[in-house]
């Protein structure tokens, strides 16, 4: 510990010297200045742990002495040294800013050594606790400038929640009517599932008046069923705040009226937010599409029939050189032959026949469709198609390549499956009839890119001249044909309608650039349907 003496008795330096140095608990630097103005000097020039200082110094006397010292070491601990036995003077001496006091003649070294150290330790912990204080004082201040700010804020934030109030209250009326204006039924629900409002539409929908069907389960009122297989649908409320966005219902979804009456609806859920977006309930917008679906069957039927004329056609046309070579082998084994001959010519006759009648399976199969969903491989699909246009494949070259990844096999009916690709790949045909032509197909696992299902894709390519990219944008739209009098321009349509049916997606890329032209399509079918 570094210490400075200022004392002008030689007498008194040289005793205290001794005591700090047989001291065995501390080891002290002892530096010993005569006159004040030469240890103040000293002060500004080293730093010391403690100052002894005798308060008669030839310099300065008394509390100037004190004064003085304090000055040049504000941060350092001073201990008075003085003569004057005097309780009042030492008080006065540790008023005026000393740590501690010893008399003269009236300590020893074990007491020099603790007054000290007791001055270091209290110096420092002054030191530390002013520190505080300004710390605490800086906080306090800063504190009362944010709770200022915060309360300046909930003033505005209390003046802007009033007006929003008031917005929201002639917003909700706006709402209110809007709501019952629209063509939609609309319902919204708690997070429990229980009725909180529905529109006129809902009401005649459902057939539930809303004075009744407040506070009650969703499921009571909006009752729901798959149209194919009677099966009750999970609630649109559970599904809403399990996925925590908006969905859809299934296609084919039948609303059971509380007549016992039942509608074809479409319709989404979406769930309602607070302002920190934790869902508070849900709204459902839903319509009747009887009649909408009525209109398309009969649209599908027509492309149906018509498909079934082409595919009629160009087996009546694959069938007519069988028959003649039949007709011909006939004639070979009437006119007299060589029973070996003869032999030959039945043999031929009957591969002929087998194939022919392999031929109006397929047809039959393609026009024959079962009454539920079944487990359908779309492999098998595929192949009965290929089937169907092998003549034409034939004729014009056509190389296919095929990819079946498998499994492959998803639940539905053949007979749509069948229509699906029969278009596809019929368009597909026509595009590629040339030396070059190429079809390339391709079942595998997949994944829709927009929510991550998991399904199976099938892809239908070809080389052909491509689609324009106008074209495309609207190359699903029903009566859009490219192949004059003999399109329906019902075709794909119909195909996306029918993937759709299984919660499907059909989707086109195509080019048009020469040398790398060609267009590929999509069809996906999810593994939950």
């Amino acid at each position: 510990m570094k210490s400075l003496l200022v004392e002008d008795n030689a007498a008194d330096a040289r005793l205290i010297r001794e005591m700090l140095k047989e001291s065995s608990v501390e080891c002290f630097q002892l530096h010993h200045e005569v006159r004040l103005s030469s240890a103040l000097e000293r002060l500004r020039k080293e730093q010391f742990d403690v100052v002894l200082l005798d308060l008669g110094l030839p310099d300065a006397q008394g509390m100037q002495t004190l004064a003085m010292t304090q000055t040049a070491s504000a941060t350092i601990p001073i201990v008075v040294l003085t003569g004057r036995d005097d309780r009042h003077f030492a008080l006065e001496a540790v008023g005026a800013g000393a740590q501690d006091y010893l008399v003269k003649g009236r300590f020893d070294g074990e007491l020099l050594v603790r007054t000290i150290r007791y001055a270091v330790q209290r110096k420092r912990a002054e030191e530390e606790i002013r520190k505080l204080n300004a710390e605490l004082e800086q906080r306090v201040v800063e504190r009362t400038a944010q709770l200022h700010r915060a309360n300046q804020q909930l003033l505005k934030e209390i003046a802007e929640r009033k007006q929003a109030e008031e917005a929201l209250r002639a917003s909700e009326e706006r709402w209110a009517i809007t709501l019952q204006s629209i063509g939609d039924a609309v319902m919204s629900t708690d997070t429990a599932g229980k009725i909180v409002f529905m529109n006129d539409v809902a009401q005649k929908l459902t057939g539930w008046p809303l004075a009744e069907a407040k506070e009650k389960d969703l499921d009571t009122v909006f009752h729901i069923v798959q149209e194919t297989t009677r099966t009750r649908q999970e609630s649109p409320v559970a599904k809403v705040i399990r996925q925590g966005q908006v969905v859809g219902l299934a296609d084919s979804t039948l609303l059971i009226r509380r007549d016992g009456a039942e509608l074809l609806i479409e319709d989404s859920g979406a769930p309602i937010r607070n302002r920190e977006g934790r869902i508070q309930g849900v709204v459902l917008v839903f319509h009747d599409v009887s009649e909408r679906r009525k209109m398309e069957k009969v649209l599908r039927d027509s492309e149906r029939l018509a498909t079934t004329g082409r595919l009629a056609a160009t087996i009546a046309h694959e069938i007519h050189n069988p028959l003649d070579l039949v007709g011909n082998l006939l004639y070979l084994i009437q006119t007299g032959t060589k029973e070996e001959d003869t032999r030959q010519y039945i043999a031929a006759a009957s591969e002929e026949l087998e194939r022919l009648a392999k031929m109006t399976q397929q047809m039959l199969t393609f026009q024959r469709d079962s009454a539920k969903p079944v487990t359908v491989h779309l492999g098998e699909v595929l192949d009965s198609v290929l089937a169907l246009y092998h003549r034409k494949i034939e004729s014009s070259s056509i190389k296919i390549d095929k990819d079946i990844q498998l499994p492959d096999s998803i639940v539905a009916q053949p007979g749509e499956l069948r229509q699906v690709f029969a278009n596809l790949v019929g368009n597909a045909i026509e595009a590629v009839r040339r030396e070059d032509g190429r079809i390339r197909l391709r079942v595998h696992a997949s994944r829709d890119w927009r929510d991550e299902r998991r399904g199976l894709r099938v892809l239908i390519a070809d080389n052909g001249s491509g689609i324009t990219a106008a074209l495309q944008k609207q190359i699903f739209e029903p009566f859009l044909t490219t192949k004059g009098e003999s399109g329906t321009g019902l075709g794909l349509w119909i195909a996306t309608g029918i993937v759709g049916k299984y919660r499907g997606t059909v989707r086109v890329r195509s080019s048009t650039r020469e040398g790398r032209s060609g267009s590929c399509f999509s069809v996906f079918f999810p593994s939950e349907m």
